[in-house]
């Protein structure tokens, strides 16, 4: 039997969420605590693409079956390592998967598990071509996570996200979601605006806010930069952007999520 499927006119909102891997060490704010509000806190957005950082399987299957109706790809991380990291998930009531790749954010790109320019870890994107089923609406969404400790690789990448998205069809709408660890004027947000992205927030006329706040809720931690961006290429727009902000815990993660109601043209 087919899938029921949503009109062609309902909103197309995109959701962009660090979801901070399970630590033991985060003690009342480790994953087993925080799940459920996780869940909350997507499921309240009622997004169509969730774009998120820091995916442990655990974690993925934990989502899966508190968000029944939803599909996922992650990349794996390397051989042998096959945690999904960055993830893009999908309702798939409202659409179905036409391709899917990653790759790594690295000089040798097509090498599993490489790494370059002193990251602190292994870093890579993971994307999903997806079609929607009311009117056909091919769209291509993407997930990364930039370095936190090499501002050389943040760079590098940037570019290489630019350059990889403008080797797809300029007719097709693309969508970033990614922790850049870096916020407005540093060097890979600036890369990436002039390499043809463009910030949802901007587009839509709202301030940035802070979105790291290490588990501190609106007091914050004194970082007072939007890192987690949802950017756009090609004929997408965004109608309106915000950062999703709760005032009591458990908080769903140490970031706030950032989400954009989005349409094409």
């Amino acid at each position: 039997m087919p899938l029921p499927t949503d009109p062609p006119a309902a909103p197309l909102v995109a959701l962009t969420a660090n979801l901070r891997k399970p630590d033991p060490g985060d003690g009342d704010h480790r994953w087993e605590l925080r799940r459920t509000r996780c869940a909350v806190a997507i499921a309240a957005v009622d997004p169509d693409l969730l774009l998120a950082q820091e995916v442990r399987r655990s974690q993925r299957d934990d989502l899966l079956a508190a968000l029944p109706g939803w599909r996922c790809w992650g990349q794996g991380r390397a051989p042998g390592d096959p945690e999904p990291v960055n993830l893009v998930a999908w309702r798939e009531r409202r659409w179905e998967l036409e391709d899917q790749g990653g790759w790594w954010l690295s000089e040798t790109p097509h090498l599993a598990g490489s790494r370059s320019w002193g990251t602190a870890s292994v870093r890579l994107v993971s994307w999903a071509l997806l079609r929607r089923r009311g009117d056909g609406l091919r769209l291509r969404a993407v997930s990364t996570h930039l370095d936190h400790v090499s501002a050389e690789a943040r760079l590098r990448a940037a570019g290489m996200l630019a350059a990889e998205a403008a080797a797809w069809p300029v007719e097709l709408p693309q969508v970033l979601g990614g922790d850049l660890n870096e916020g407005d004027g540093e060097p890979a947000p600036r890369a990436l605006l002039a390499g043809g992205w463009r910030d949802s927030l901007a587009e839509a006329g709202t301030r940035p806010e802070p979105t790291f706040h290490g588990f501190r809720g609106p007091s914050g931690c004194g970082d007072h930069r939007r890192i987690d961006w949802l950017l756009l290429r090609g004929p997408l727009r965004a109608r309106r952007a915000w950062t999703v902000r709760q005032q009591h815990p458990p908080w769903a993660s140490d970031h706030w999520f950032v989400a954009a109601e989005l349409a094409p043209g």
